[in-house]
């Protein structure tokens, strides 16, 4: 105290303040800097906007870069932020999608190549 008046020292910049905030020259922010927003990583970014944090998504589909091709799977963001694992299917050059046939019980039968399900044709 100075002559009955009370004195205060600024928290030192970057300090946690209120209930998700930073200290920034005597006031609570909501960041400083990016760090303070999240860890960004290639399906979310975070950054520090006028001491506001900002989020911006990839879209839902994109790939992740680096994925070994030909492999059965894709790892995509899911517009959320997110990482999912996604199936695909092999199909052979010019679209057409590979089958089985073969005859039982007398009738003709054709399976997509690595599918479950059976369809039957008559003759």
């Amino acid at each position: 105290m100075r002559g009955g008046t009370p004195t205060y020292t600024n928290a030192t910049n970057g300090i946690a303040c209120g209930m998700s905030g930073m200290c920034l020259n005597g006031g609570c922010v909501g960041c400083v800097a990016d760090a303070n927003c999240g860890t960004s990583n290639f399906c979310v970014t975070y950054t520090c906007a006028s001491n506001s944090c900002q989020v911006a998504y990839t879209a839902n589909g994109t790939p992740l870069p680096g994925q070994t091709a030909g492999n059965c799977q894709r790892l995509e963001c899911d517009g959320a932020g997110a990482t999912v694992s996604r199936g695909l299917q092999q199909r052979p050059a010019g679209g057409r999608q590979r089958v089985h046939r073969r005859r039982v019980h007398g009738r003709r039968t054709q399976q997509p190549a690595g599918g479950p399900e059976h369809r039957v044709r008559d003759g």
